[in-house]
């Protein structure tokens, strides 16, 4: 799924001329981009998706051992409200064992929510991580496409949100090439906005 809205997008700052041409004021709007972006050959498509799907098989591997090691966990959590239950039932208070079961119903779900952020911020530890390890590649286009699972991670279901994330993202690899001349930055800085322009003019031709 396409991340895009027919919307404007806030840019933080000036972001010069690799982005200058795709951005109109502090909106990117499609009539600025379409006169900045370019067709991408087959062989760079390609080398993006595999790239992509390289990752996502990654994540899954990680997602499926914290999964094992749950189940486990939510086998022990069952049994020890199930004692507790029975202990009471066998001490005289029936009227009370329920609550074994909603008590441990509560806790799971603040955990459940604390998993869940700590998930969060594990996959985007990784993807960063990985990202520091392309830039050493000099792979700027697999930088971009693990940009975009941190902003998927970060911000899902909110398209805008993604967007702003990728442009900020951009913005700053741009800022790097210009001020340091890091030549990859300054790739990684193109990919995003040249992804986000095409994005964007496919979205609204929806």
């Amino acid at each position: 799924m396409p991340i895009g809205h027919s919307g404007g997008v806030s840019v933080p700052g000036t972001i010069g001329s690799v982005a200058g041409d795709i951005v109109g004021g502090n909106k990117i709007t499609v009539a600025t981009i379409e006169t900045f972006i370019q067709e991408i050959d087959d062989e760079t498509t390609a080398k993006i998706f595999e790239t992509y799907d390289n990752v996502v098989q990654v994540l899954e591997v990680v997602k499926g051992g914290v999964t094992r090691l749950r189940s486990t966990d939510e086998r022990l959590l069952f049994e020890a409200a199930r004692h507790e239950a029975e202990r009471m039932c066998d001490g005289g208070r029936p009227e009370d064992a329920s609550r074994a079961f909603m008590e441990t119903l509560q806790r799971e779900g603040h955990a459940e929510q604390q998993r869940r952020e700590d998930h969060k911020r594990l996959r985007v530890r990784l993807l960063e991580e990985a990202i520091a390890y392309d830039r050493k590649a000099l792979n700027a286009e697999a930088v971009f496409m693990k940009l975009r699972l941190i902003a998927e991670t970060i911000h899902p279901d909110d398209r805008k949100a993604q967007v702003q994330y990728l442009v900020n993202r951009g913005s700053e690899y741009h800022e790097q090439g210009k001020l340091k001349g890091d030549n990859v930055a300054s790739l990684i800085a193109v990919s995003v906005f040249k992804w986000l322009a095409k994005d964007m003019i496919d979205v609204d031709r929806a």
